[in-house]
Formats: structure tokens, sequence, C-alpha cells
């Protein structure tokens, strides 16, 4: 029993979707860094500088962020588009820096050191907000190719002026290869953190997912061991010592004969919400309901200390819980109703059972089916208990000792030995 193809595929529709909202805030950053695009054109011509060009590259630029926004606005996106505008980023900040290095007579390595070089840390960033190591790997190369395309075809064209104007020009020509190595560092560790938390975000969705299925199928208790377990061990079984109570319904098939579809329906759902009470508040799994008769499980699929005492107890709630509803059908002029209960102790195979559609938790093995041939031999007419010595030996012994009867060794259809019972009622 597997789920990761779906879980698989519910992680991609969830990633998909940030995708979408991390476009929308990245939208709304790139005008942050159109903003300080516009800053260096200012300062390049507060310098008295040619800064056509860097006005051109901003104003394109300026361009792609009103589409970006209109898209986000719109809520248009496709898996394509945030490789589209992460390269337009690293693209014109690359051309910034290179147009800004040949205004200011620096070489292109210097020109990184420039506080414009920054923006690119904001891009790689953002795009790490896609949850996507690849995107933020691809603008962190993208950068590197466009500066180093940009130093090519955009040479300094004089000697470093502005490096001989002081001893700035020397400061950053010794630091040079600082801004770089920050550069490197940031992005790995942007595609690492960034490739941890899509792992994370997988792995969570998938638990979820595998959670949500299980819980289809079993009861709460069930759902939540096995989703505990990895994936490729939830339908194995496990050999487990257990306390099984069966409850069956007596003279049930001549109250179904007289009753109509509508009030059979509300007497069995009436019936396994008494039965099942007990059951629950004392930490059993309801393995299953066979028509008029509910199997209860104690020990799987996680096993207590004290799984055979509450088993017990269960017993005795849910002949008490059924006496005191056949007192108030009396009381209506209705026919009463009377249970037989039949407990056991011992060992027993418990997993996931699959005819290849469905799925079943269930527990099989003697000591279920001594529990069911307990419950069997009880006296018609009467609610009664019978529980074989084995159960009181591991319950630690019997709860108001005087209400129980030592019964005779009693031989049980596939059982291979003799059984010490005791009965109640």
């Amino acid at each position: 029993m597997t789920f990761a193809g779906r879980s698989g595929s519910g992680a991609e529709h969830v990633l998909r979707r940030a995708d979408a909202d991390s476009e929308r805030m990245a939208a709304v950053i790139r005008v942050a860094i159109f903003a300080a695009l516009l800053a260096a054109v200012v300062v390049a011509q507060s310098a008295g500088f040619d800064h056509g060009p860097l006005v051109a590259a901003v104003a394109v630029y300026g361009a792609g962020t009103a589409i970006a926004l209109l898209l986000a606005w719109w809520r248009v996106f496709r898996p394509w588009l945030p490789y589209a505008f992460v390269l337009m980023d690293v693209a014109t900040i690359a051309l910034a820096i290179v147009l800004l290095g040949r205004t200011l007579d620096m070489t292109t390595e210097v020109a990184v050191s420039l506080p414009v070089a920054g923006l690119v840390v904001l891009v790689l960033l953002h795009a790490s907000l896609h949850h996507r190591p690849r995107l933020v790997a691809f603008g962190a190369v993208s950068f590197a190719a466009c500066v180093a395309a940009g130093a090519l075809l955009l040479p300094a064209t004089a000697s470093p002026i502005a490096l001989a104007r002081g001893q700035l020009g020397d400061h950053l020509a010794h630091f040079r290869l600082f801004p770089l190595a920050i550069f490197v560092l940031a992005s790995a560790i942007l595609v690492l953190t960034t490739a941890r938390t899509r792992r994370f975000i997988g792995e969570a969705l998938a638990h979820a997912s595998r959670a949500a299925t299980l819980s289809r199928y079993f009861a709460p208790e069930v759902a939540e061991a096995l989703t505990a377990r990895p994936d490729d061990a939830a339908s194995v079984g496990d050999r487990m010592r257990v306390a099984v109570i069966f409850a069956d319904l007596r003279g049930f098939t001549a109250m179904a004969e007289a009753m109509d579809p509508a009030d059979l329906a509300r007497f069995l759902s009436e019936f396994r919400s008494r039965i099942a009470a007990p059951a629950i508040a004392h930490g059993g799994v309801v393995d299953k309901y066979i028509g008029d008769a509910i199997m209860v499980v104690f020990g799987a699929p996680r096993p207590h200390q004290d799984d055979a005492a509450r088993a017990l107890r269960c017993a005795i709630e849910m002949a008490d819980a059924i006496a005191a509803w056949s007192a108030e059908r009396e009381q209506r002029g209705t026919a009463p109703v009377h249970v037989a209960i039949g407990g056991h102790f011992g060992p027993a195979f418990a997993g996931v059972l699959s005819d290849g559609r469905l799925l079943e938790y269930t527990v099989i093995g003697d000591t279920v089916n001594v529990a069911s041939r307990l419950a069997d031999v009880s006296s018609p007419g009467t609610t009664q208990i019978m529980v074989s010595s084995d159960l009181v030996a591991a319950a630690g012994g019997l709860p108001d000792a005087d209400r129980w009867t030592h019964m005779p060794d009693r031989s049980l259809p596939g059982h291979p030995r003799l059984l010490p019972v005791y009965r109640r009622g």
C-alpha cells in the first residue's frame, strides 16, 4: 500500500499555487529593485557622466516590472514565468553594473563592488520564495553569465580615472574578490535552504495526504499509528498479544424480520452507538462491525501494559449499557434486547489486508476465534459475558469478582485445548 504517487501530485499542486503567490510578491519586490536602479541613474547623472545607456536599461526594466505587476494583478501565471522574470532581473542588474563601470572607467571586476550589485541578492531571495532550488541556481548562473558577457562586449574604454583619484579606487581593487565570494556563498546557501524547505514541504504534504487516505478506511487510532510508519511498512503485519472482545446481539434475526427498513436502520445505529461507546472510552479499536456484532481490539496497532484490564472493563460496561437500553425499551413498550459478549487474550496477527480494491486493518488468529466462540456459548435470552482465564490472568484479576462464576473448562471448536472460563450475568 503506497501513497507516493498521490502525495507527490498533491505536493506539486500546492507548490504550483505557492509559485503563483510568490510571483505576486516578487512583482512588488521588483518595484523596489526598480527604485534602486533609478537611484543609480540619479547618482550617475549627478556625477556628470553619460548615463544614457543606463537610463535605457532601467527603462526596459521598468516596463518589465509593469508587466509583472499586471500579470500578478490579473493572477496570470505560467511555470516558465518565474524563470523569465528572474532572467530579466539579473540581466538588468548585470547590465547596470557593466554600464556604471564603463561610465566610471572601472573594470567590471571592480564595478561588481558597487552597491547596485547587492540587488542581485534581493533577486535570489525572492526567487527562493518559489521553493525551487533550480530557479535560485538559474538566477545565480545567469547573473554570472550576464556580467561576463557584458565585460566582453562593453569593456572599459579608458584608463581607470576613478581609481586614480584616490584611495577609494585602491580599496575597491584590493577587495574586488570579496563581493564575488559573498555572491557565491549567498547563492549556495539559498540553493541549499530552498532545497531543504522544498523537501520538508513535500514530506509534510505526503504525511498529511497519507493520513487523510488512511482515515477513509481505518479507525482514527489505526490511521494515526499507520501514518507514523514508513510508507513501505504500512501494509506489513505484526505478531502481537492482544485482547479481543466480541459482542453479539441476541435474537436479532427475529427482531429484524418484524421491523420495516427505516426502523431497522435506526435500531442498528442506536445499538452500534451504545455498544461502541465503552470501547472508545477505554481506548479500544473497533476492528469491525459484522451485522449485529462488533469486534473490539485492545493492543493493536499500539500495545499497552493494561490492554487486558481495559478490555475487561469495556466488556462490563458494554453489558451494562445494553441492559440500560433494554430497560428503556421495555418502558416504551418495545421488546428488550440482550447481548452476548466473549473475551480472550493471546497472540494474533495484526495488519492491513487488501483484495486489490479495498483496504482493511484487522486482527486474525486463534485469539479472535476464541473470543467469538465464547460469545456464542452464552445462554440465550440474557445479557452475559464469557471471558477466558487467559484474559483474566493478563488483566490481573476480575473486577467485582463476586459477580463472576468460574465455569467448567470448555472445549471450543478450532481451539486445541480445554479453556477455563468465567461468566458474568
